[in-house]
């Protein structure tokens, strides 16, 4: 998903449409319709309203480095290449809960 909007003018119609495609994003993962707010004034530290999340985001504007949404159950992808786990056991793996004991 594009989210160069984060950094656009605020005014602009690129904003508007990035912020209702957060807005449909966030949506699906809402609890009694209330999010975090990203907005630049909350911070992800409130928890509101779905619609005045959307307010906020247009008149305070929306956080410039929270462009992997985690607080709105979007995935982090930290590699590009997926891990295939390897067909030997490494010591490592196993507890050793009696050597804790």
């Amino acid at each position: 998903m594009d989210k160069s909007w984060i950094k656009g003018v605020r005014t602009s119609d690129d904003y508007r449409k990035g912020v209702q495609a957060f807005i449909d994003f966030s949506h699906i993962n809402a609890v009694r319709s209330q999010i975090k707010c990203p907005c630049l004034k909350c911070c992800n530290l409130k928890r509101l309203n779905i619609d005045i999340v959307h307010q906020h985001i247009l008149s305070y504007g929306f956080l410039s480095g929270y462009t992997t949404w985690t607080f709105h159950e979007e995935q982090h992808h930290t590699s590009i290449h997926p891990t295939i786990p390897s067909a030997e056991k490494s010591p490592l793996d196993e507890d050793d809960i009696n050597g804790l004991l």
